[in-house]
């Protein structure tokens, strides 16, 4: 009997926190209602906002258009609220740096806010040209 209490209190929270998530995040297209250039999914990153770090569970697409960097459920809603899901118009990307085995994405955000997120991706060259293929501007660097 004592356990009801945290419990729904646990669980009022939590679908709170997943309704407030699913109104800030950014309406996704359909996956197959864009042209893919590139996509990897079970990554692992680390985001310049306050969340830290994302371990296997990123998705980062690239369209024709832009650059998607979001989590799976069930932790959408709560990407969402600590600025962890990313749509962003390829011509606002304006830089990528590679260190070893970590890419860093330095983009605009919707906000206008200057913001890097850093990715393990398992082909980092792939993701690069197909960002270059679209935004011929963007500066690629290797740092080692």
């Amino acid at each position: 009997m004592n356990l009801i209490y945290p419990i729904s209190f646990s669980l009022a929270v939590f679908l709170i926190i997943t309704i407030i998530g699913i109104r800030k995040s950014p309406r996704f297209p359909k996956i197959i209602s864009v042209n893919i250039l590139f996509r990897e999914r079970f990554l692992t990153g680390r985001t310049s906002g306050i969340m830290g770090t994302y371990k296997n569970i990123l998705e980062v697409v690239v369209t024709d258009q832009e650059l998607w960097i979001r989590p799976f459920l069930p932790f959408f809603p709560f990407a969402a609220i600590v600025n962890g899901i990313h749509q962003v118009p390829l011509t606002d990307i304006q830089g990528i740096e590679t260190r070893r085995s970590e890419t860093t994405i330095y983009f605009i955000n919707d906000k206008g806010a200057k913001v890097h997120f850093s990715i393990y991706f398992k082909n980092p060259k792939a993701f690069i040209k197909s960002v270059e293929q679209f935004n011929k501007s963007v500066k690629v660097q290797s740092v080692h």
